[in-house]
């Protein structure tokens, strides 16, 4: 009994001793650079073709510079405007000069702003991990400075849930006022490796299973495809439906109170997680501006709904969130989804932007932030 108890504490020995040089060399307790336990890639230069995805025969060029970021800035230093979002920022099926981020900077510089945006895109990513970039990310990079946090936001946090962490997403990022035992245990699950890579494992089967984040963009090289290749894009056969529902009307009601009754709880945490990443970019000395954003599947002309009406709810719930945030905090909003519905070949799935929707998202973009920084007199 006595050997195999000395059998068991030596091998829990070696176990607590493996984890300890772990979390020496792999955890960020000494406010080392926590980019993995964000997903973000970094120093990265990849080349590579996206058949089967949508309609295009080049390849698309991807970098990201050593901090993570993506865009022609230079320095961290002169970077003047972060973009901050999901998969839908970041961008894997377009180059680097065909980003809606790319479109942006040339068009506010053609309106002579010139702005130098660096695109902080992290697949996945919610309200909530874009508060966690200020705090584990940003303020990290030398030099780092933007006055503009510009933030793409609304189809990640369609599908969060309205749990309690969800909810209070200040305690998770440390930003509460909470007891010492509070504050040191999420210092602890902040800076662990075991615990971030846990996380890491989690969130990626939840996207997974959602059909989400960096597991939609993983890259691969493959040979070019031949110049005559086409693929037929069934999804756009949507457009060619006519049908619609008045706004207003009873289909319209029935099936809004339906959703809106599924989606309360997370449109409440969802306010909250705003508030907290509201307090985060001011924290680290940047202007928050929002932007809505829509989904494909729906579009809205007047008062008429074409397309999935569930869809559409769900979308202009979160937005109209968004939108009630602005307004009560004054903060400028960009209400991109009311402006833009996703047509025939923007996409090339429920949300992600070919080259033809990036070109259309960054204009769209352009003219009411060209004219908010005029009137501002930031650049």
């Amino acid at each position: 009994m006595k050997f195999f108890l000395k059998i068991v504490a030596c091998n829990f020995g070696i176990l607590f001793f493996g984890i300890f040089i772990a979390e020496i060399f792999f955890g960020s307790w000494f406010g080392s650079l926590q980019l993995w336990s964000l997903s973000v890639v970094r120093d990265i230069n990849w080349q590579y073709n996206v058949p089967g995805t949508y309609r295009r025969n080049s390849l698309v060029h991807y970098t990201k510079d050593k901090w993570g970021l993506r865009g022609d800035f230079g320095s961290p230093k002169n970077v003047e405007m972060v973009a901050i979002g999901g998969s839908t920022t970041d961008e894997g099926r377009v180059s680097n000069n065909e980003s809606w981020t790319a479109v942006l900077q040339a068009c506010l510089k053609s309106n002579g702003l010139k702005v130098d945006i660096a695109n902080a895109g992290v697949g996945g990513q919610s309200s909530l991990g874009h508060t966690l970039n200020f705090i584990k990310w940003f303020n990290y990079i030398p030099d780092f400075k933007p006055r503009i946090a510009l933030i793409f936001l609304g189809y990640n946090d369609v599908h969060r849930s309205g749990n309690k962490g969800q909810q209070d997403p200040e305690t998770y990022t440390g930003l509460k006022n909470n007891s010492s035992y509070d504050k040191l245990k999420k210092w602890a699950k902040i800076n662990s490796a075991i615990y971030n890579l846990f996380q890491i494992v989690r969130g990626n089967i939840i996207a997974w299973n959602a059909d989400l984040g960096p597991v939609r963009n993983i890259k691969r090289y493959i040979s070019p495809i031949a110049e005559d290749f086409y693929e037929v894009d069934i999804r756009d056969q949507i457009y060619d439906d006519l049908r619609f529902v008045k706004v207003g009307g009873k289909e319209y009601e029935r099936v809004g109170k339906k959703i809106l009754a599924k989606q309360l709880d997370n449109l409440n945490a969802y306010y909250i997680r705003l508030l907290e990443l509201d307090k985060a970019a001011k924290q680290f000395g940047s202007i928050p501006i929002y932007v809505t954003q829509n989904a494909w599947g729906y579009w809205r002309e007047g008062n008429q709904i074409y397309g999935k009406l569930d869809f559409y709810h769900m979308f202009n719930n979160i937005n109209n969130v968004t939108r009630s945030f602005c307004a009560k905090t004054n903060r400028f909003c960009i209400d991109l989804a009311k402006q833009y519905y996703f047509g025939p070949g923007d996409v090339y799935d429920h949300v992600h932007t070919t080259v033809q929707g990036s070109k259309k998202i960054g204009l769209k973009i352009c003219n009411p932030l060209s004219k908010w920084l005029i009137v501002k007199d930031y650049f």
